[in-house]
């Protein structure tokens, strides 16, 4: 959360090479550490006062879902719940949802709701036409409060504006840092006067699944949470279980982490560090690359000198042009290890631009950097900073970036000083044993949410939870083109209780290093 860029979960090509940097470290930090079980008994302190969540059926020609292409069988609504659930008859907020029919026509079946990642990504957008899993059943999209087509909106034109100043004048770290600061400390003093962005946070949200379930009047269904949606699973496992047949969690948020800045350029070092290992374990890419490392900080030394120039027009259709430096490019290529399709290409790319082979950088650069303004940053900021801001540890930025210059982009603070919203209670960032079946998937090269993290939550969630480890792939395994997770995903899916089928893990090809 170093900057005012948020991570893209989904990277559709090798323009995730020249995403700003910024990434939003999804682990999760708490307050202190107090207790809590996973189980099938809600974790409850007090009641809250009675709210009657209301869900509404809306005609697909609704403004908010005019400009999608839903087709047959396709339900769209909205439910309406209370931004502070401690004053039910304060203001209201109202969130998007679209219900997908079963992909092979199948009538009935336990309904599977999408958790989108970021904090911030619109699940609507991100998912209706993605499919991933559950082909035989309807699948709910929702999205999350303050993001996509919800009401109120927590979108910061303020940081989006920043991004493109700092894109075109090619700022160093600390001109970015001040940058990035300021347009977070408008942005908030806006919102502050429009919403309660203390209303914004993982139970929060985790509620607001609770409510829709109930309000459409679902007796069971499961989730699939991938990155920062897995926090949001997990609280529901913890507060929020009745009625839920099963759980997936892709890439999982890891609880109790250091999310400072000196953690977050260690985890920098630690990904880059998995993939100079397996270039280094395959004979041709050995001989083509021998040291990547040493590519990359001359890819670093030379664009920081002179940064590269790339046209390109934003999601408004303003034409600009951005001045890529050196530490650009690398957050950049972190973020390519998002891509499992983009991991196989990166030391071949690496090897190009360390060559001076600049024109690559305008390929991929020019038709995604205007896709950097996506998604709520208002809400990335009230969720990460709500969840993790108390185990933040700060850190020396001058030193970091000379002690570890791959990750110089990442060593910054979290932003939250600007943001000031209070922390979640400490359980939300505890694990414990479930009764309610739980797939958690992990990638190989998962750059933020390191597959060894997922396991040791599945650890955790005890005999009910399985982990499966991809070989090959990075973050979000189920939007990765291999059959295997989602054969495996589909399966437990259909039986939730049967020993889990991993079989087809053992025939998955290692990467292949184009």
């Amino acid at each position: 959360m170093g900057s005012s860029h948020r991570v893209l979960q989904q990277v559709g090509a090798i323009g995730a090479v020249v995403t700003v940097v910024a990434l939003a470290s999804c682990s999760d930090s708490s307050k202190d550490a107090a207790g809590g079980r996973t189980d099938r008994t809600p974790t409850t302190v007090e009641s809250p006062p009675v709210y009657q969540p209301s869900f509404a059926t809306v005609a697909c020609g609704d403004p908010r879902f005019v400009d999608l292409d839903i087709g047959a069988g396709g339900e769209c609504g909205t439910l309406t719940v209370p931004e502070d659930r401690s004053n039910p008859t304060g203001r209201q907020v109202t969130l998007a949802v679209l219900r997908l029919p079963a992909l092979d026509g199948s009538v009935g079946g336990v309904p599977l709701v999408y958790l989108s990642g970021g904090p911030g990504d619109a699940a609507i957008d991100a998912g209706w036409q993605q499919r991933v899993v559950a082909a035989d059943r309807p699948v709910i999209l929702v999205d999350q409060r303050g993001t996509g087509r919800s009401t109120p909106s927590l979108d910061c034109p303020e940081i989006d504006e920043a991004t493109w100043r700092e894109l075109a004048e090619g700022m160093d770290l600390d001109a970015r840092s001040v940058s990035a600061s300021r347009a977070r400390a408008a942005c908030r003093k806006r919102l502050a006067g429009e919403v309660d962005l203390d209303s914004y946070d993982t139970p929060t949200m985790a509620a607001d699944m609770a409510d829709l379930r109930t309000a459409m009047g679902l007796d069971e269904w499961s989730i699939l949470g991938v990155s920062y949606g897995t926090a949001i699973g997990r609280e529901i496992l913890r507060s929020h279980p009745d009625g839920l047949q099963a759980a997936i969690l892709d890439s999982v948020v890891e609880p109790g982490l250091d999310d400072g800045p000196g953690a977050g350029t260690k985890g920098v070092e630690e990904a880059f560090g998995r993939l100079f290992d397996a270039c280094d374990g395959d004979a041709a890419c050995a001989t083509n690359h021998p040291d990547l490392e040493a590519d990359l900080l001359a890819i670093r030394d030379r664009l920081n000198a002179a940064p590269h120039e790339v046209p390109f027009t934003d999601s408004d259709g303003v034409s600009r042009v951005a001045r890529l430096t050196g530490d650009t490019v690398l957050g950049g290529m972190f973020q390519a290890m998002y891509d499992s399709s983009l991991i196989g290409l990166l030391p071949s790319f690496i090897g190009q631009v360390a060559n001076g082979q600049d024109g690559v950088l305008d390929a991929v650069g020019g038709p995604l950097l205007g896709t950097l303004a996506e998604g709520s940053n208002g809400v990335f900021l009230s969720v990460g900073c709500a969840d993790r801001q108390d185990r933040s540890t700060p850190g020396n930025t001058e030193q970091l970036r000379k002690e570890r210059p791959l990750a110089a982009f990442r060593a910054d603070d979290t932003g939250c000083a600007d943001w000031d919203v209070e922390s979640v209670p400490g359980a939300v960032n505890t694990v414990g044993a479930t009764t309610v079946p739980t797939l958690l998937l992990g990638g190989q090269f998962d750059p933020v949410t390191p597959a060894e993290g997922t396991k040791r939550v599945a650890r955790k969630m005890g005999a009910r939870a399985t982990f499966v480890e991809l070989p090959g792939l990075g973050h979000g395994v189920l939007f990765a083109a291999d059959p295997c997770p989602h054969s495996i995903a589909d399966a437990f899916l259909a039986a939730p209780d049967a020993p889990v089928d991993t079989s087809c893990v053992a025939s998955m090809p290692p990467v292949t290093f184009s």
